[in-house]
């Protein structure tokens, strides 16, 4: 198999047998091993082996049994609690003015495309006038 190279675009392409990378890498050494730990090092591990878990129930408080919550029990949805009417008033009040306000701004901005789009028209229809008095 060959490599090509297309004069249209800047790329150079390469051919690798892979055959011989394969081979490279089967030759070359693996690297050592690292050296085992000291066996004070696995006594201050924080992971606890079976035995280790053994010799620690004889001294209390330094490991006790892990029990999993209950999931199957689901508790009570918490009731909502009511608003008082004062402050249910002021809400529905201040809902209504915000409804209003919502209402004039679009209300101003619906007025502003009309304005925009008979500008634009008056603004034709001067252009016409123009030419037909030029004539």
């Amino acid at each position: 198999m060959s490599a090509t190279r297309d004069p249209s675009e800047k790329i150079t392409f390469l051919f690798t047998p892979m055959g011989k990378l394969i081979q490279k890498i089967k030759d070359t050494a693996l690297p050592e091993a690292p050296a085992a730990r000291p066996s004070s090092a696995t006594q201050r591990s924080r992971v606890l082996k079976t035995g280790d878990a053994r010799e620690a129930a004889q001294r209390p408080g330094l490991v006790r049994e892990y029990r999993a919550r209950d999931i199957r029990q689901v508790p009570a949805p918490a009731v909502p609690e009511t608003i008082p009417a004062s402050l249910a008033g002021q809400l529905a009040a201040s809902d209504y003015r915000l409804h209003q306000q919502r209402e004039a701004l679009s209300s101003l901005g619906k007025n502003l495309e009309q304005l925009q789009d008979l500008e634009k028209r008056l603004e034709f229809m001067l252009l016409e006038l123009e030419d037909l008095l030029k004539a």
